[in-house]
């Protein structure tokens, strides 16, 4: 980095292992060798309508590296404010999956992911996925996956962690979830009998080394759409083997479709959008690629 840029931290003060003082101390004296400024905001649920009036101004004084320092949706929220400028994205995972920093391989320790900020090796330019006015860089979801996330209440993700999602899930595959989708990928309109529709941009599933597929990248200029017809417990049961020895993509309980330009899935009945981990406002899921949206400080291994 040149010594005449400037660098601002984005904290999210209700991510898992955020501690801000300590954090932009260290990053700060990471910096002052190279003589970059830091400045520093951080917020909680009270200061969310500030976050986007700081972004702009960060772009706007020609700030050349703003990081977000928290979970995927903290991650998401930064990177999606800084499409169309110059300015780079640099990422301190502090989430519970951090699933943007893997598929990126930035290190999940703390130090190691700023001395690739510091370092500023490489970039690479991810793509992004529009839905109504966010942009997401993950998955957005429709059915039982997203499901699962809303049922696992805060209290049951701290207490139990990842296994509060494998207790609903086992209720919901007893019940047996399936819903009518009406799907369009680019110019093709089909319907589809499945108990969810994923749309990734990247493989993690988020659970370990687990993928949707090995194929899937977030820098490929298009996106893949998973769907999923398992219903029944063995069929769950069979699509786990699959899913376990990564296998997945010959699954007969999975349909895989690309789209280089939209996606547009919805359904008669009343279910949630998620997208990068958390609910959204939308009853469709209605997006937009946008190939190279972000440029993204990476390592170079």
């Amino acid at each position: 980095m040149h010594s005449s840029n400037t660098a601002l931290l984005m904290m999210n003060r209700s991510a898992g292992r955020a501690q801000v003082d300590r954090l932009s101390e260290r990053l700060g004296f990471a910096f002052e060798s190279y003589g970059v400024n830091l400045q520093t905001f951080s917020w909680d649920h009270t200061e969310v309508d500030q976050i986007k009036s700081r972004v702009e101004k960060a772009i706007a004084d020609r700030i050349t590296t703003v990081i977000a320092a928290g979970g995927d949706g903290t991650v998401s929220r930064i990177g999606q404010m800084l499409i169309g400028s110059d300015t780079r994205l640099g990422i301190i995972p502090l989430g519970t999956a951090n699933l943007i920093a893997k598929e990126l391989r930035i290190p999940l320790d703390i130090e190691d992911a700023i001395n690739v900020i510091v370092e500023a090796s490489a970039i690479r330019k991810i793509d992004g996925m529009r839905c109504l006015d966010r942009t997401f860089f993950s998955h957005v979801s429709m059915g039982t996956y997203s499901r699962l996330a809303e049922l696992a209440t805060p209290a049951q993700k701290a207490r139990f962690g990842k296994a509060a999602y494998l207790w609903h899930g086992v209720r919901e595959i007893v019940k047996r979830r399936r819903w009518v989708f009406d799907i369009t990928i680019d110019d093709r309109r089909f319907e589809r009998d499945a108990s969810l529709v994923l749309v990734a941009n990247i493989g993690a599933f988020g659970i370990g080394q687990l993928t949707w597929g090995r194929h899937i990248a977030i820098d490929d200029q298009k996106v893949d759409v998973c769907i999923v017809k398992a219903i029944t417990p063995s069929d769950y049961s069979r699509l786990s083997v699959n899913l376990v020895s990564q296998s997945l993509h010959r699954s007969k309980y999975v349909e895989y479709f690309q789209a280089e330009k939209s996606v547009r899935v919805s359904t008669s009945s009343d279910l949630v959008v998620r997208g990068d981990g958390n609910r959204t406002d939308a009853s469709v899921i209605d997006l937009q690629i946008l190939p190279a949206a972000v440029s993204v400080l990476v390592g170079t291994t």
